[in-house]
């Protein structure tokens, strides 16, 4: 007869358990799992998810390190960025040295407004150590999307030997060099790649691309065909390459590449500006209008298209039409830049995915984006309304709007929107930055550099910024601040004219002549003579009512050019203002010279 076991030692042992409840390493293990179900939900962007499980296991156990960083990146992701901080402190109160709760603090004072804290605690974060790549991964996303690449590469250096098989690492890595200027370590790792990976499009096409960007096209050339070869349908790699024809002369074998885009991608725009571009040049011009126009119906805001159409329109004579397309142009260079698409969603800083991803609200605002982008305004703004009443404080819509506006010039309009963003969400870059160039464009000079001063304390890496912010400067009288923040932009645009000509009108109130003759000798060009540049420094005088600063430069430009139009026009602007002083003799004087020259020069028959 088989023998009963005694269970009575089980039994018991489960009646204590369903009476006193598991031991404390089953609550621990608990914890973990809903802590990993957390993270997975995180990883999927489900934040009100996560933020559920959260909640459930701090309810249990108040003080969970782990549960309390990961909710306040959650809050952070659902822009709650105060709840955030208050619950990020909390963390770090029982583990100080956590990396995950010091970059999450790190961020979330970022988005109040809080620079310096936020730069703190991200070194904190970066010192604090972690062997978990995904963090690292987020640590170096942050230093490089702040500048600080030196740090993003120590990151992506440790999450690589951590887990050496991940190539995104890698390919990072490469990026945050090449921003550092470090080519040739850029390089190396992507030889890297593709030594563990010699069928790698994405490697090849890496390289190629990055020495393009440096002029070393020959190589580049090389690389792109190793991507073309394993992919024949990537089309960065064609276009790529159709431009290293385009700028070694061979315009058909350019245009041959453009083509073979479009047959497989017809809404590629920047292949149908780079036809129009080549057509241009060879004089065809119906052919490059309709490449154009073709161009800006995919994509309204192409600034290289702008500006090709406008030559054309010069071209063939139609003067006004030209005038439009390249202020157009010069428009979208200013605010362009890489500044716009970065800022389009609450600064780069914030997205759509502190929304539920599935909500009725997140799709309605990724719909009026997707029109906005395509140059739909009618569309976009009628969606941008619809939401609102749907999530009447969504401060992105808001901005985004504003942003809509502003490009249709409907400047009114921009800013109320731009300012309501703001009144819901104070650390909206993108809205002080736009908000601050409409407020210029509407000549209310002191509140636009208010703004563009509070996006200057968020971030320094927009190429337009210091510009705008000289020039409200220079409007509003503030010449000293204004030199100083054109000076910072003409060091990343040291072509630009406009900048150059704010600069010279700046040195000029601030009595800095020799700075003013510097900016002159810029704006008339290096085969300029040094009477001219004299007169162009007695014109800045003019313009800025200083009209007895004027003489001395005019009086230099008619002895260093005896003759002709400059000694005409510098002679007849110092008659004209010895008049106004009340000078008659020096007035006398200036005119007989004037038309002894006249006397001497022979005058062009009109044809």
């Amino acid at each position: 007869m088989a023998r009963v076991p005694n269970l009575f030692p089980r039994i018991a042992i489960l009646w204590l358990v369903l009476l006193i409840g598991p031991p404390s390493n089953a609550v621990y293990l608990t914890a973990r799992d809903s802590l990993e179900e957390a993270r997975a939900a995180i990883k999927q962007e489900h934040w009100n998810g996560a933020a559920k499980i959260l909640e459930a296991i701090l309810k249990k156990e108040p003080n969970h390190a782990g549960a309390l960083s990961l909710l306040g990146r959650v809050r952070l992701a659902q822009h709650r960025p105060a709840e955030a901080i208050v619950i990020l402190a909390k963390a770090l109160e029982h583990d100080p040295s956590s990396p995950e709760a010091l970059l999450s603090l790190s961020l979330a004072n970022e988005e109040v407004g809080n620079a310096d804290e936020a730069l703190s605690y991200f070194h904190q974060a970066t010192k604090a150590g972690t062997s978990d790549p995904e963090l690292l991964l987020r640590l170096a996303e942050t230093g490089y999307g702040r500048g600080l690449y030196g740090d993003a590469i120590h990151a992506l250096q440790k999450a690589r030997a951590l887990d050496p098989a991940n190539e995104q690492y890698t390919l990072f890595l490469a990026t945050s060099h090449f921003a550092r200027g470090d080519i040739e370590d850029c390089l190396r790792l992507l030889q890297e790649v593709l030594r563990r990976n010699p069928r790698s499009p994405y490697g090849h096409f890496s390289r190629g691309y990055y020495l393009y960007k440096v002029g070393r096209t020959e190589e580049a050339a090389v690389s792109l065909r190793q991507c073309l070869e394993l992919d024949p349908n990537f089309v960065e790699a064609k276009f790529h390459l159709a431009q290293i024809a385009e700028g070694n002369g061979d315009p058909d074998l350019a245009r041959r590449l453009y083509d073979e885009i479009l047959r497989a991608r017809p809404e590629h725009a920047n292949s149908f500006a780079s036809l129009g571009r080549l057509a241009l040049n060879d004089g065809s011009l119906a052919a490059a209008e309709r490449h154009l126009l073709r161009c800006l119906a995919l994509e309204p805001n192409h600034r290289e298209a702008h500006y090709t159409l406008g030559l054309l329109y010069s071209r063939n004579g139609r003067v006004e039409d030209a005038r439009k397309e390249l202020a157009r142009a010069e428009e979208l260079r200013r605010t362009e830049t890489g500044a716009k698409e970065k800022m389009l969603i609450g600064g780069g800083r914030q997205k759509v995915e502190y929304l539920d991803p599935g909500s009725t609200v997140a799709e309605s605002l990724r719909e009026a984006i997707a029109a906005q982008k395509r140059g739909q305004p009618a569309e976009a703004e009628q969606k941008y309304l619809r939401l609102l009443k749907l999530a009447p404080n969504l401060a992105e819509a808001y901005m985004n709007l504003g942003l809509l506006y502003h490009d249709e010039n409907r400047l009114d309009e921009a800013m109320a929107n731009l300012r309501k963003a703001l009144e819901l969400n104070p650390s909206l870059v993108g809205a002080n930055y736009f908000l601050g160039i409409d407020l210029y464009l509407t000549s209310q000079f002191d509140p636009a550099v208010t703004a563009l001063r509070q996006t200057l304390k968020v971030t320094q890496d927009i190429p337009d910024l210091h510009r705008w912010l000289g020039l409200s400067l220079l409007a509003a009288t503030r010449y000293s601040e204004a030199a100083e923040s054109l000076e910072s932009q003409l060091k990343t645009a040291p072509d630009d004219r406009e900048v150059i000509a704010a600069l010279l009108k700046a040195y000029v109130r601030l009595s800095r002549r020799d700075a003013a003759h510097r900016m002159a000798r810029l704006l008339a060009g290096k085969d300029s003579t040094t009477a001219r540049i004299h007169q162009i420094v007695a014109d800045a005088w003019l313009e800025a009512g200083e009209v007895e600063q004027a003489i001395p430069d005019l009086q230099t430009a008619v002895r260093l050019e005896r003759e002709g139009p400059i000694a005409e026009e510098s002679l007849e602007q110092l008659a004209q203002i010895y008049a106004s002083l009340g000078r008659s003799e020096e007035e006398q004087r200036a005119r007989r010279e004037l038309e002894a020259i006249r006397k001497r020069t022979p005058q062009q028959s009109p044809k």
